[in-house]
């Protein structure tokens, strides 16, 4: 899916055509739909789009000369064997002199445009503002998962002190597999930090 958004005076709102400080919102791309942007975009090439939205990669910055790719891992909810749990997946963000784009797998409210004045909302014109409003919006929705993850742990635990099924202790396993995910991710989502914060700059523009 392809939604475009820009900001004005009245805010961030969805327009129709990709021009200048439009935001390029792609969720689980088809291959068409990369084809249709790069098409639009100078310098931007269908692979360069297609990899961000690879579940694979891993968080890293990439300097390119007509853009710059930031790719972290956010947080989502799943469901393993009945129970509430969470995983984490690949966003990709495509910096360029006149654009962003993003490349998610699923809907995120971390991509959510925001509402103006808000503090968060992601201004298009704003391209720093942009890219660090998401880093602050996923650490915020890790924060909450964490806390959420740290509750169940506590609630499995509580349980097999009573009583211990396979059920029980397949749950807890889960809850302990999601803490070490998270870990990795937070990991690899303060290099990313790390190196943006050394550049002290976007590239290009």
């Amino acid at each position: 899916m392809i939604e475009l958004y820009r900001t004005d005076d009245a805010g961030t709102h969805a327009v129709d055509e990709i021009d200048d400080w439009v935001w390029i919102k792609l969720t689980s791309p088809s291959l068409d739909e990369i084809e249709s942007v790069a098409s639009q975009l100078q310098g931007v090439d269908p692979a360069d789009i297609a990899a961000a939205n690879d579940p694979e990669e891993k968080s890293r910055v990439e300097y390119e000369e007509a853009f710059s790719l930031v790719l972290i891992d956010i947080p989502v909810d799943d469901v393993r064997h009945g129970v509430s749990t969470y995983e984490t997946i690949p966003l990709g963000i495509l910096i360029l002199e006149h654009n962003v784009i993003t490349v998610c797998a699923q809907d995120t409210p971390i991509l959510s445009p925001g509402r103006a004045g808000s503090g968060l909302e992601l201004s298009t014109r704003l391209r720093r503002q942009f890219l660090y409003r998401i880093l602050l919006r996923s650490a915020l929705l890790y924060q909450r998962d964490l806390r959420c993850i740290d509750r169940q742990r506590r609630e499995f635990e509580e349980k097999i002190k009573k009583s211990t099924t396979e059920a029980d202790l397949m749950s807890l396993h889960e809850v302990e597999t999601t803490f070490v995910y998270f870990q990795t991710s937070l990991r690899g989502n303060g290099s990313v930090l790390t190196r943006l914060q050394r550049s002290g700059r976007l590239h290009p523009g």
